[in-house]
């Protein structure tokens, strides 16, 4: 009995699972780095911050990879080859039913919205989505430099208002008052935030 030997692979199927592939490593890359994100970056967290996301994107990638670069011709002679395929697509599904969860229930939510800036550029106070809640954060650079500084705390009511008084000192109206904030000159790390409850 002759050895099985599969026909050659179109041009067309190697172009599109080596790009597939190169596409699943940059969005592993991503991934790891959105989520480890030493350097506490914005753009980083608020485009590659999920990781739950993040995998389903990586596996869905090899998946097509796999799938066009790796044909399955005849299950009889390829049967592991069509066992991988299973196992991967079986995978990539759990994967995006756990991402359409996480996203649902906002687990790993983060939406920043400037809503002050200092007069030099390089500080700001954002209006952030985080998970279930609105934070205000404190914001140090610009452009795909700007790096999340930590928490001044959750603002009470719906109207809010944000002034930079001086690049460290900063003045928030709500509902509930009106409070100074302060950062550290040398970093931008919050020092003095809103109080913890509403009543001050």
């Amino acid at each position: 009995m002759s050895e099985f030997v599969p026909p050659r692979l179109p041009a067309w199927r190697r172009v599109i699972a080596i790009l597939a592939l190169v596409l699943a490593v940059l969005a592993l890359a991503a991934t790891v780095f959105g989520t480890w994100n030493p350097w506490s970056s914005v753009v980083l967290r608020d485009r590659a911050g999920d990781p739950v996301l993040g995998a389903f994107v990586v596996l869905l990638l090899l998946l097509i990879a796999y799938w066009v670069g790796l044909r399955v011709v005849s299950e009889a002679d390829q049967h592991g080859r069509l066992m991988r395929r299973m196992g991967l697509i079986a995978l990539t599904v759990f994967a995006g039913i756990c991402a359409l969860t996480t996203w649902g229930l906002q687990v790993f939510r983060y939406e920043p919205t400037v809503v002050a800036t200092s007069a030099d550029g390089q500080r700001s106070v954002a209006r952030v989505g985080v998970f279930q809640a609105i934070q205000l954060h404190s914001f140090a650079g610009s452009g795909l430099n700007r790096r999340d500084e930590g928490s001044f705390g959750e603002p009470c009511g719906g109207g809010l208002s944000v002034r930079f008084v001086t690049s460290d000192d900063i003045e928030v109206i709500t509902d509930y008052g009106t409070f100074e904030l302060r950062t550290d000159p040398a970093t931008g790390v919050p020092v003095k935030g809103l109080p913890r409850t509403c009543s001050g």
